[in-house]
C-alpha cells in the first residue's frame, strides 16, 4: 500500500476520466479505489487524504464506498432457546427498533441481542 499504488491508481482515474465523457469509470478501476482506500482508512488516513491521493472528490470516494455494499454482514445470532425462554421468563425484555440512514429497519432485538449483533458486524 505505498506510494505506487496511489500513483498507479490515480494515473488510471485520471486515464478514465479524460476518455469516460460522462460516463462511468470501470467498476472493476472502482473497486480497486476503495480498497485501496479501506486498507489506507484502517492505516488512519481520512477520506479526504485518500481522495487527495487518488485525484478524486471526497463524495465520489465515499459514494463508491457505499455502494460497494450496505456496510452490514450476515450474522447469525445462535441462543438455545432454552436459554431465550429463561431470560425471558425471569425479567422484562426491552426491545429496540434501529433504522439506518439508509432505511433499513431491524426490530424485535432485546438489547443484548442488538449488541451481540453490532458486535459481529466488527
Amino acid at each position: 500500500m505505498g506510494r505506487g499504488e496511489a500513483k498507479r491508481l490515480r494515473a488510471e482515474l485520471e486515464m478514465q476520466s479524460r476518455r469516460r465523457e460522462r460516463r462511468r469509470y470501470p467498476a472493476e478501476l472502482r473497486e480497486r479505489a476503495v480498497s485501496y482506500a479501506l486498507r489506507r482508512r484502517e492505516a488512519g488516513a481520512s477520506d479526504a487524504t485518500v481522495a487527495a491521493e487518488l485525484g478524486l472528490r471526497v463524495a465520489t470516494l465515499r459514494g463508491w464506498r457505499r455502494r460497494r455494499g450496505s456496510g452490514f454482514r450476515p450474522v447469525e445470532v445462535i441462543v438455545p432457546a432454552r436459554a431465550m425462554r429463561a431470560a425471558h421468563a425471569t425479567a422484562p425484555v426491552e426491545r429496540v427498533v434501529v433504522t439506518t440512514p439508509r432505511g433499513l429497519r431491524i426490530e424485535g432485538l432485546g438489547l443484548d441481542d442488538l449488541v451481540r449483533f453490532v458486535a459481529e458486524l466488527g
